[in-house]
């Protein structure tokens, strides 16, 4: 999916005034997956991959390389596009040595996976120095390299580039593409205009802590119930309000960016 609009994407985990500052802008939105938010100044594309299990493709796929196998899928789309694509193991995927786009994961509580391949229409999708908290802007999020937008590592138009990048999942997947109808439903409202977001007024937060993939957050609700949620890919039933300290048996759960042990002592400490 392309969209031109202008806007600012929070990860399904994020606190969104940890991240921004007051007053928010109105153009800032929450996705369905984990991880950190974009700034997409002319809009961009999105690419989602859902799959019944995290090693429906890849049959080597486990829950700490979940995103390292399948995100193969999403390089060699790039590559079908003519954009030579890498991934280190962040947040990101790379091309010509700087961040090209954001990725989002979510894993349901049936094992269902989706992954999100965000990226910019024309330009760098950092979030906006000025807009940010200092918490957030103190955060090295692309190893002292700033993004780049499609424009700037292809020619194409962002409508090829994107029907190209499916064409090449769907051969490294070894399927067709199969043009479906989708029906015509209203999406669901994910405007952000609360600094607590996505806790509920009222609610105390607790000083963020840091994990290798950024922060960690914390926070409780005024009926008492604990969040623990922030820049980590995870699934989002077992983060946020789902949040246990009993890990949730961690060995079947993805979590890239921090450690159970870690959501498990933030939960202790609320």
């Amino acid at each position: 999916m392309t969209f031109s609009d202008e806007g600012i994407v929070l990860g399904a985990a994020q606190v969104a005034g940890r991240v921004l500052r007051s007053p928010l802008p109105p153009h800032l939105f929450r996705r369905a997956t984990t991880g950190t938010a974009g700034y997409f100044p002319e809009g961009g594309t999105v690419w989602a991959l859902a799959l019944p299990s995290l090693d429906f493709v890849l049959r080597d796929a486990t829950p700490p390389t979940v995103l390292n196998r399948n995100l193969r899928l999403f390089l060699a789309g790039f590559a079908k596009a003519g954009i030579s694509a890498a991934y280190f193991g962040r947040e990101w995927l790379a091309s010509r040595h700087h961040p090209v786009a954001l990725v989002g994961l979510d894993v349901d509580r049936d094992g269902r996976v989706l992954i999100e391949v965000i990226a910019s229409r024309h330009s760098s999708f950092a979030l906006p120095r000025e807009s940010t908290t200092d918490l957030e802007t103190s955060c090295d999020r692309y190893r002292g390299k700033e993004p780049l937008g499609l424009a700037e590592v292809s020619r194409l138009a962002p409508l090829s580039i994107a029907n190209l990048v499916l064409e090449g999942i769907a051969e490294r997947a070894g399927t067709a593409l199969i043009p479906a109808q989708t029906p015509s439903i209203a999406p669901p409202e994910r405007r952000v205009a609360d600094l607590l977001s996505p806790l509920p007024p009222g609610s105390e937060l607790e000083a963020s802590r840091t994990i290798p993939i950024g922060y960690l957050d914390r926070g409780r609700s005024p009926d008492g119930r604990r969040f623990v949620g922030g820049d980590m890919l995870g699934p989002v039933h077992a983060l946020g309000f789902g949040a246990r300290p009993s890990a949730l048996g961690s060995k079947d759960l993805p979590l890239l960016g921090a450690s159970w042990d870690e959501i498990a002592e933030a939960m202790r400490s609320l």
